[in-house]
């Protein structure tokens, strides 16, 4: 089963969507840090890329919190400028060097190197960037200051 990430912003105790879909790969890319760690494709992309990209692995699981009692609730809120400002940044670093993972060294199972290796040479990384992007982009003109990467 796999899982997909949204852009959320807190809206007293629900959350609200921004209606921009972004792909189940997504989700895989951020999830690989549970995997790997300081190791995982995503962190090793950002180290090459001169990036601390451990704002986008922050994830808040949403089915757990309808088990949980609030007290008990992992809510990651984060400051949407500097999220737009990071995944703009990756976006744009991303699109100027598109064979980049071929330079990067990272940790996955077997069958995963051909999997990233397909997620960044087809562009859809970028895609699921512009993406969030897009989605950070409605909250802020919203007027949230902070969201939450909520996994559905």
């Amino acid at each position: 089963m796999g899982f997909n990430v949204a852009v959320l912003r807190a809206i007293d105790s629900e959350y609200e969507d921004s209606g921009v879909f972004i792909n189940r790969s997504y989700y895989n890319f951020v999830a690989s840090y549970d995997l790997f760690g300081e190791e995982s494709v995503i962190i090793s992309v950002g180290n090459y890329l001169g990036l601390d990209l451990h704002p986008l692995v922050k994830l808040t699981y949403l089915d757990s919190l309808e088990e949980e009692s609030e007290e008990d609730e992992i809510v990651v809120k984060q400051n949407v400028d500097e999220l737009l400002t990071l995944v703009k940044t990756v976006a744009e670093k991303m699109q100027s060097q598109p064979n980049m993972l071929n330079e990067v060294t990272y940790k996955a199972k077997p069958f995963q190197y051909s999997m990233w290796e397909d997620y960044f040479k087809s562009g859809q990384i970028t895609e699921d960037l512009e993406a969030v992007i897009e989605s950070l982009t409605h909250h802020k003109k919203a007027g949230a200051t902070d969201v939450v990467f909520g996994v559905l």
